[in-house]
């Protein structure tokens, strides 16, 4: 799970790049990628994933407001990438 962890926080990370570059396919790459692993995943960090999923499916088809989806996205991004880091070390140190 470990190199999933890290595999899925470069998909999040990725995300918001292609975000702040206004590049839809880009973007609408990284979704899909964040939608494959949304089923491995553990309940409060899913919620989160699947959240910034949402979101960015708004942002990539431009409903509502962009530049708030924008920074919600930015924002969903930021916070979930500590919480797979910290679920990364968690596991690891499970299996120790």
């Amino acid at each position: 799970m470990f190199k999933q962890s890290r595999s899925l926080a470069g998909r999040v990370k990725g995300l918001g790049y292609a975000v702040r570059l206004n590049d839809f396919k880009l973007a609408q790459r990284f979704r899909m990628g964040l939608a494959v692993t949304l089923r491995h995943l553990d309940e409060p960090v899913r919620d989160d994933v699947a959240r910034l999923i949402d979101v960015s499916g708004l942002w990539v088809r431009n409903v509502g407001d962009r530049h708030k989806n924008k920074r919600e996205i930015q924002k969903l991004a930021r916070d979930i990438v500590p919480q797979l880091a910290a679920q990364s070390r968690a596991e690891r140190s499970s299996h120790d």
